[in-house]
């Protein structure tokens, strides 16, 4: 007998998946929504039929050979929509770069690793500067083309396997394993002259960029991780913008007050050395 049951979860499933396809990723990937709907059109008209009374046993059982069929190639598109799905929730509509809730996650997987096997990561915060005055000056549409812009030559700047994420408004992060301090620094160097280089339209100046680089160590939390490459990049705005700076992952030693260095001096002095 036909599993009528089984035909309505399908129908009712399928039209859910559909409309919420269409609401997660509108224009993107057409062709695999169309699909779906089309399949899920499929077995709602074969259910239909197949719960029909004049309907013979026989219809029913071929219909519900077709619904498996096509309940294989919802399953196979599915798959793909899935990947989709976490592309979609984890990349910054605008820039198309990854998006901050995804930069936190990759950047905690990215430090166990580094302190597990002790490979180099550094850290680079971007900010870009005076971005206030191209929406001022220009409107929010040059805005948004500056970031988009922007984000296209960090990211072409980096080698495969670094990450840049928008991580709000003009800020900018990006994690770059395997390169020592002196690395990093010259790829933030690179990559404040390349930014320089070239407008973001014929009719814009080009902008600049704010750079702060600083490296993990097994002691970082990612919290202080991140809190050291803002502090980098606060002293690379606070030395005329347009620039680099590097906050160390060691803190200073303490330097010795003077009055030491004479009770010292004095004490030597006494015992005649």
């Amino acid at each position: 007998m036909f599993d009528t049951v089984r035909a309505m979860k399908h129908t009712f499933a399928l039209k859910a998946l559909t409309q919420h396809a269409h609401e997660l990723e509108p224009g993107n990937p057409a062709s695999m929504f169309s699909v779906i709907a089309l399949l899920a059109i499929h077995i709602s008209s074969m259910t239909e039929i197949a719960l029909r009374p004049e309907c013979s046993d026989e219809d029913r059982k071929n219909l519900l050979k077709k619904i498996q069929d096509q309940s294989t190639q919802i399953a196979d598109v599915t798959v793909l929509l899935d990947h989709l799905v976490r592309a979609h929730t984890s990349t910054d509509v605008l820039t198309r770069v990854h998006n901050r809730a995804y930069f936190d996650t990759a950047l905690d997987a990215a430090m166990k690793t580094s302190s597990m096997t002790g490979g180099d990561l550094a850290l680079l915060a971007f900010d870009i500067d005076h971005f206030k005055q191209v929406n001022d000056t220009y409107g929010h549409a040059a805005g948004d083309q500056v970031l988009r812009v922007f984000a296209r030559q960090i990211q072409r700047g980096l080698k495969d396997g670094d990450l840049v994420a928008r991580y709000g408004g003009e800020e900018f992060m990006a994690l770059l394993s395997g390169v020592t301090q002196e690395q990093a620094l010259k790829i933030a160097e690179r990559l404040r002259a390349k930014v320089q280089s070239r407008p973001a339209r014929p009719d814009m100046p080009a902008i600049t960029v704010s750079i702060g680089v600083t490296m993990h160590t097994a002691s970082d939390t990612a919290e202080a991780f991140k809190a050291r490459a803002d502090r980098a990049l606060y002293q690379a705005k606070a030395n005329g913008r347009n620039g680099v700076a590097h906050v160390s992952s060691t803190p200073p030693k303490a330097k010795t007050p003077k009055t030491c260095h004479r009770a010292r001096a004095q004490a030597q002095r006494k015992l005649g050395m």
